[in-house]
Parts: C-alpha cells; structure tokens; sequence
C-alpha cells in the first residue's frame, strides 16, 4: 500500500522539476524542500521524515545532473515557518520563523546559487548533529508518547 505521504513528496517532485526544466530555455535556479525532518527520523514523524531524506537525496542527484544543463538547484531545509500548516501543530516549535522572514531567506538563497541551505542556524545545527547521535541516547532523548506515522 503506498502512503499518500510518499506520492506527495517524492513522486511528484521530480517529475514537476524535471517537466519545468525541460521547458526552459534560459538557465533556470530553482529550489525544494528538504526540510529538517529528512536528517533524521525521530518518534512520531517517521514517514514524513522518510520522505524529507528523499526529497533531499533527490535534489543532490538533479543538482549534479541538471548543472550540465545551466540549472541550478537549492535544497531548501527550513525549520519551523509561521504557516497554515504549522498554526495546526499541538507541539511546541523552537525558533519558530514568520513567513516573510523565511521567504527572504529562501530567496536569497537560490539567487546566490546554494546547493543546499538549512534555517535558522539553531536548527540547523542540531539537524546536523542529529546523525551523529548515537540511537541509544537519542532514544532515551525523545518522547516515547508521540503517536507514530507508520
């Protein structure tokens, strides 16, 4: 059975990205969402989590890929921005980002051609220490209450 998840986040990704950049004439920049989930699955989020890691996989690949062609991609891995989606959430968010503030940083960021670029810096640097945790202390680190998304 396919989780609506996966169809959402990784199928259509690259099929739209690749269509737009077909149909280009000048080089084109574009961006993605990786989000901070796909660095590592935590309780509660393991299929979103699952699909972030692949989105982010997938833009390295057509970053490498679509560079021979003039088009630049920026993985974009936000932590929390002040949205529709996250005015639902019941959890606390640290360093919660306002719309416009998050929008200038994304833009700046593929104007200036990053290969990938993960905010705030906070959360940016626990998303990548976050690998380097051993399971048994992250483990114990996390509430185990969490509902799971498998």
């Amino acid at each position: 059975m396919r989780n609506r998840s996966i169809d959402v986040f990784i199928a259509s990704s690259p099929r739209s990205r690749l269509r737009f950049a077909r149909r280009l004439g000048a080089p084109p920049r574009g961006g993605n969402t990786g989000k901070l989930a796909g660095f590592r699955a935590l309780p509660g989020s393991t299929t979103y989590a699952a699909t972030k890691a692949a989105v982010r996989a997938l833009m390295e690949g057509y970053g490498w890929e679509l560079r021979r062609h003039g088009i630049a991609t920026t993985t974009i891995n936000p932590g929390f921005v002040v949205s529709e989606m996250t005015a639902h959430n019941q959890f606390r968010m640290p360093f919660l980002v306002p719309t416009d503030i998050a929008a200038g940083k994304i833009a700046q960021a593929i104007e200036r051609r990053r290969r990938s670029y993960t905010f705030p810096w906070p959360m940016a640097c626990l998303a990548h220490l976050l690998p380097f945790i051993p399971g048994a202390i992250l483990g114990r680190l996390t509430p185990p209450e969490r509902p799971s998304s498998v």
